[in-house]
């Protein structure tokens, strides 16, 4: 899992209707992190590694593309929470911008329809956003050189528009990044949970 995508919660809806997609998203999901985590700690083959990365995103990225173009946007009610949110993050490291903006307007229907969370769309809406070189507006995206988030519109107000996507505050997520960076324990938020790295 990257610094810039959600973490899942553990909770998954009650009655999913496609569990075959549900089941294939968490596969997809757990493949990248498997990969990811090779990446990080196979220093002397880490060019390997990460070429193995990058060719598994690709294929991820075109069997999201089957899927978002054959079923629409893995909604709550379609695949539970959980594999929604895996969704999102496969989304978020795919390198098809055409695609990230096609799958950031069929979240903001569905946040929309309440068939997903808000922060889902606030992830997808600031990635493009740094995309195309514009602020974000909710500060999801971190640069991993200076470990501070990429420009944010109206930087004064990001925390008011964290909070009404149900973010935590932009503070606590940059200082639980960088402590996981730094291969420190997450410190507690000021709800008791371990901070996300993810926003």
């Amino acid at each position: 899992m990257t610094p810039t995508t959600p973490a899942p919660t553990e909770k998954t809806a009650p009655s999913c209707r496609d569990e075959a997609l549900r089941q294939q998203l968490r596969e997809m999901a757990a493949d990248e992190r498997a990969a990811e985590q090779a990446a990080a700690l196979a220093i002397l083959e880490a060019g390997n590694q990460r070429a193995v990365l990058r060719r598994l995103r690709l294929q991820h990225a075109r069997e999201l593309e089957d899927i978002v173009g054959h079923r629409g946007w893995p909604t709550v009610p379609m695949v539970g929470d959980e594999s929604s949110t895996y969704c999102l993050q496969l989304v978020l490291n795919c390198e098809n911008l055409a695609f990230q903006i096609r799958c950031r307007d069929l979240v903001e229907k569905a946040v929309a329809d309440r068939r997903c969370p808000a922060a889902q769309y606030a992830f997808i809406a600031d990635k493009v956003a740094v995309a195309w070189s514009r602020p974000q507006r909710f500060g999801t995206q971190i640069n991993p050189v200076t470990t501070r988030p990429y420009p944010i519109e109206s930087s004064q107000d990001v925390d008011e528009r964290r909070k009404s996507v149900g973010l935590a505050p932009l503070v606590e997520v940059l200082e639980s990044y960088r402590a996981r960076l730094r291969g420190e324990e997450m410190p507690e938020t000021s709800t008791g949970r371990r901070a996300s790295a993810e926003g």
